[in-house]
């Protein structure tokens, strides 16, 4: 097969024809053993809605170009996007921990791996189950993490990353440890006033609540 198909190929992808572009993708990966073609094709089965059939065709994918970072990476935004991406609050958040620590495993590069750890640390608050809140913000260096709000409003993953890090430290009762993370939140965020409260809190909650007073 020519370079003229794949550049068709692209094209129809950039116009969201992912039927169209899968087909000489696949036909590509097949007849001409080639890995870039492999990629492309499990992309468009995944931005089709398609990321089971892509899951099946990541890992035939993966075993035939087993350090192809492409393919891995769509592989693990195609566990991402089954599993991860709109996992029912009413399901035990046991499945969800499985199916994360099946993409970690992958080690994925940044955005999916904060996207699916904070997935978890999510459902984790809402069902308040602290101390796997606690764990999973473990897995993230929240200085590491993107800083930037969503058209300019909510909170940044990171300030995301602080709230539950402390909150959870202080629904267990490790002042010690929240007072600390509530501080270094404070340089973070100076105008948060939530980790002020919270510094002052866990050091109340230590016994020193003079200096908590103050």
């Amino acid at each position: 097969m020519s370079n003229n198909l794949i550049e068709q190929a692209e094209q129809l992808l950039k116009q969201e024809n992912f039927p169209e572009a899968g087909k000489i993708f696949r036909k590509f990966w097949e007849e001409e053993n080639n890995s870039y073609a492999a990629s492309r094709y499990l992309s468009c089965l995944r931005k089709a809605g398609y990321p089971g059939p892509a899951i099946k065709q990541g890992q035939k994918a993966k075993q035939q170009f087993p350090d192809n970072k492409y393919i891995k990476n769509e592989l693990i935004w195609a566990y991402y996007d089954r599993d991860i991406k709109n996992f029912p609050e009413e399901e035990h958040i046991n499945k969800l921990i499985n199916s994360a620590l099946n993409i970690l495993n992958y080690q994925p590069d940044k955005l999916p791996k904060e996207l699916t750890v904070m997935a978890v640390v999510k459902l984790a608050k809402q069902k308040d189950e602290w101390q796997t809140v606690s764990e999973w913000c473990d897995k993230l260096e929240p200085q590491m993490m993107d800083n930037t709000l969503i058209n300019g409003k909510g909170k940044s993953k990171q300030e995301q990353w602080f709230f539950a890090k402390v909150k959870s430290l202080i629904q267990l009762e490790l002042w010690k440890e929240a007072r600390s993370w509530a501080l270094k939140a404070t340089k973070f965020y100076p105008r948060e006033t939530h980790f002020y409260r919270w510094a002052a809190l866990a050091l109340k909650g230590s016994g020193e609540v003079e200096k908590a007073i103050k």
